[in-house]
């Protein structure tokens, strides 16, 4: 289970980054359990990844335990309305197959990549609303192999952000029965929303910085003038200023460096400081 010296760039959707010094993909709760007490016995770092569609890391790679956990997929209703799900299951995966349900509140996500580990981490969403708004618990686990449950009222979340501790293995949702046509038809019209704002099947990280308080991050990096602007082979997009991408062969360092240039150039036109939403992860 456990390997060495694997390449990150291959796991994560932007497509840079150097080597994790150890790497995983437990596929079970005991798994992660012996993959977090190795490491707290070794003494290295832990990052948990999921999709990667979230996170950049740096040319040096992570020097400590890199844990996959998209091979955690188990998913299944309880009742009519109670959707139980583990931390792999892909977001994109899961919004259709609630779709097809009948059962609404996660139409919000639709076109959000990762997995849903990852949406709770950081409070997926958008204009139509997050994640946290349908979540009923979640099951984490400590450096120590402790499992613990987080009732949503126990939790803090804010913009882009969760205080979930640990490494999340599950959670529960409540969805709400509706006509099968409707959920599905809102589910595709904010994909289609998406697809023809954002960049779709580029290799990027997502959006790069939170947006300010009444403001939008690409409106501002737009009126700056700044799509199109490239470092090496990243370049801020042409059809969505908050996105950059990886045009080929890309190195983490040409995107660390633009993304600094964009908030420079930002900041020097608007007085506004931007904040990233993406992880950019240096080595350990």
């Amino acid at each position: 289970m456990l390997e060495k010296k694997v390449k990150l760039s291959a796991w994560t959707t932007i497509g840079v980054g150097g080597e994790a010094l150890f790497f995983a993909s437990p596929s079970s709760e005991k798994e992660v359990c012996q993959c977090l007490r190795w490491a707290a016995q070794k003494g290295v770092p832990v990052f948990p990844l999921g999709g990667g569609s979230n996170v950049i890391f740096s040319d040096e790679g992570f020097a400590g335990l890199v844990i996959y956990l998209g091979r955690m997929r188990k998913f299944r209703l309880v009742g009519e309305e109670v959707i139980e799900a583990e931390c792999g299951v892909p977001t994109a995966w899961a919004v259709r197959q609630v779709a097809r349900l009948g059962l609404s509140g996660w139409e919000c996500l639709s076109g959000i990549p990762g997995t849903l580990g990852g949406a709770l981490k950081m409070n997926a969403g958008g204009k139509y609303g997050e994640i946290q708004e349908r979540l009923l618990w979640v099951d984490w686990m400590d450096e120590t192999g402790e499992v613990y449950r987080s009732r949503r009222e126990e939790i803090h979340f804010a913009y882009r952000f969760s205080s979930i501790p640990g490494v999340i293995l599950r959670a529960g949702f409540r969805l709400e029965k509706k006509e099968k046509t409707l959920v599905e038809a809102k589910t595709r019209a904010i994909l289609l929303e998406k697809k023809a704002s954002q960049p779709f099947g580029k290799k990027s990280a997502g959006c790069v910085f939170k947006n300010p308080v009444g403001d939008s991050a690409g409106r501002l990096i737009d009126q700056a003038g700044l799509k199109g602007m490239g470092v090496g082979r990243a370049v801020v997009s042409k059809k969505h200023a908050n996105f950059v991408l990886n045009l080929g062969g890309a190195r983490a360092d040409d995107i660390f460096k633009l993304v600094e240039l964009v908030r420079q150039r930002v900041w020097q036109r608007f007085g506004v400081w931007l904040e990233t939403e993406v992880k950019m992860v240096k080595a350990a």
